[in-house]
């Protein structure tokens, strides 16, 4: 029979390797979780670099659909929200060269109409 000292010692370490097989279970469960998103953040992802490549096309619209089809998918992303901000900035900023190119060649008494507003077009789309 054992001695008494000899039960504590051997329920601490039959403790203490219980600790640890549910600790590497939780470990091997967040890594598997971290290494295999969730479909939707996969989705996300391909959404918004469709984005990033009608950006780098200057492709402004396309750009807008997309990171707003990657925000209805991860509507937290904040990096997806930057980008949405990018591609509306620039579509902004292209519609005002279209406007004041279209003025530029409209007859005078209709520039002079519109020519107070060309200034406030650039002030607000950062040219």
């Amino acid at each position: 029979m054992p001695s008494s000292s000899t039960i504590p010692t051997r329920r601490s370490w039959i403790g203490a390797g219980l600790v640890f097989a549910v600790i590497g279970v939780a470990v091997g469960w967040a890594v598997y979780r971290w290494r295999n998103p969730k479909p939707d953040e996969v989705s996300a992802f391909r959404s918004n670099n469709q984005g990033i490549a009608c950006i780098e096309r200057f492709n402004y619209p396309d750009a807008v659909q997309a990171f707003e089809e990657t925000l209805k998918k991860a509507p937290e992303w904040s990096v997806a929200k930057i980008n949405l901000g990018i591609a509306l900035m620039n579509l902004a900023r292209g519609q005002a060269k279209l406007l004041e190119k279209s003025l530029s060649t409209a007859p005078s008494h209709y520039f002079k109409k519109f020519s107070e507003t060309i200034p406030i077009i650039r002030m607000h789309t950062f040219a």
